[in-house]
């Protein structure tokens, strides 16, 4: 238990901490979990002590690694702007309901900024439901976007707006093929057999798929604080 409470404490705090910190903070714990295995074998808590430095040390290098990499990202300068960018889709387009229409978030790794190649930095992008609804996890898209810099709780480099429609520049793969084909299926089935309350929540329980769940029955989920029931792809159903 004080080895979890120590990675979840860092890992909450880590977006918020310089790299430099984190950096220090990794090299100072590494320091100290060989004085105390030097020193301390056979002292009481001596195990704890190191299984916790050894904690801090390894999530304290992740956390250092991930914040370097959002920094030497070429979106981190380009906030306020709107540019090119290549987009490889990490998951399925989620429809959000909003008061100018259904916007769809989509979570992805942008490839290129303009003729500027990227390390994958992670990003969320926010577009029209009806261009993005259909495109499937691994499919490359290029299209315009506004960017906008993420919060340190965001868990992304930035926060994209799309400004075009996504043009396809790259196949998702037979995998992914198949299995967005068995998720239309599951939707085409309940949507066949089911009313349409159910027929909506239905895939939404099994695959995560809640485009189709009805926006009353959605907050009622939210109250009800059962929304995580639609946001894992079948791990919660047994």
């Amino acid at each position: 238990m004080p080895v979890a409470v120590t990675v979840w404490l860092l890992t909450l705090a880590a977006p918020y901490l310089d790299v430099r910190l984190l950096l220090v903070l990794a090299g100072g714990s590494a320091l100290g979990a060989a004085a105390v295995l030097s020193g301390g074998r056979g002292r009481a808590g001596a195990s704890v002590t190191v299984a916790c430095l050894a904690a801090l040390t390894v999530t304290g290098g992740l956390a250092a690694a991930r914040a370097q990499d959002r920094l030497d990202s070429p979106l981190t300068g380009l906030a306020g702007r709107v540019v090119e960018v290549r987009l490889e889709l990490d998951d399925d387009p989620r429809v959000l309901t909003a008061a100018g229409g259904p916007r769809a978030l989509v979570r992805g790794s942008v490839t290129a900024v303009e003729d500027r190649a990227a390390d994958g930095d992670d990003v969320l992008l926010f577009g029209p439901a009806d261009e993005w609804t259909g495109l499937l996890p691994g499919q490359t898209v290029r299209l315009r976007a506004a960017v906008r810099a993420a919060g340190p709780a965001d868990g992304v480099v930035a926060v994209l707006s799309a400004r075009s429609p996504p043009e396809a520049v790259g196949s998702p793969g037979g995998g992914q093929l198949a299995a967005g084909s068995l998720r239309s299926g599951l939707v085409a089935s309940a949507a066949r057999t089911l009313p349409a309350r159910p027929a909506g929540l239905l895939p939404g329980l099994v695959v995560g798929d809640t485009s189709a769940m009805d926006p009353e029955l959605t907050a009622e989920f939210r109250r009800a604080g059962l929304a995580h029931l639609t946001a894992v792809s079948g791990a919660n159903v047994s």
